[in-house]
């Protein structure tokens, strides 16, 4: 089960924490919520936001990917309410590898 993640609101340097190699969620009912990244995996990961709404227009849900570099620090997001949030309103985050890799979830 994935690990929730503490709502922050220091945008400017944010506590990151141990990602969780199943995952981490975190409270995304603003909308203005930003997770960020550290990686210090040794290689490229890949970070995946699951959509859980279908379009409104009828097109299949389509989750948000990003590449995250090694050594590289990133923001991403916002996550739009309506595709990314379940029905607990919080969005969830995978990752491709999770060692060495440290995330946050800033309000922005």
């Amino acid at each position: 089960m994935a690990t929730e993640l503490t709502l922050q609101t220091d945008m400017a340097s944010p506590s990151l924490a141990a990602a969780d190699a199943t995952g981490n969620t975190w409270n995304n009912s603003t909308g203005q919520v930003y997770l960020w990244v550290k990686n210090a995996s040794g290689s490229s990961i890949t970070v995946t936001v699951a959509e859980v709404r279908t379009c409104s227009f009828g097109h299949a849900a389509q989750n948000f990917t990003a590449t995250v570099a090694d050594t590289v620090t990133t923001a991403l997001g916002p996550f739009d309410i309506m595709r990314f949030n379940s029905s607990a309103r919080k969005a969830t985050a995978t990752y491709s590898d999770a060692t060495s890799v440290t995330v946050a979830a800033v309000e922005g």
